[in-house]
């Protein structure tokens, strides 16, 4: 029994950390951009929606922040403990759909 309990347990490690993000994440009222939109797509790809233009970028994560290059820029949002997406003052918060 423990031979198999160990595999399984490194398994389940090894998979968390692959971890990525995925579903829509929208703008809160309080944000400058309300009405915006994160759609993770895939494990690196994020569709951006801003006053109905949409652009494709990839992402990252790192520790606690996600990366986002998108029409050559990059903004840097920190997960919060309720797993929203704050990206400072002037982009507001994002919580999932």
């Amino acid at each position: 029994m423990k031979k198999v309990i160990l595999p399984v347990i490194l398994l389940l490690t090894l998979a968390a950390c692959g971890k990525h993000l995925n579903g829509t994440y929208v703008a809160q009222s309080s944000s400058p951009i309300v009405g915006a939109t994160l759609d993770f797509i895939s494990a690196t790809a994020v569709q951006v929606q801003v006053s109905g233009n949409t652009t494709q970028g990839t992402y990252k994560l790192e520790n606690q922040q996600v990366v986002i290059l998108n029409n050559n820029q990059t903004q840097v949002f920190s997960i919060d403990s309720s797993g929203c997406l704050n990206g400072g003052p002037n982009i507001g918060t994002f919580c999932k759909r």
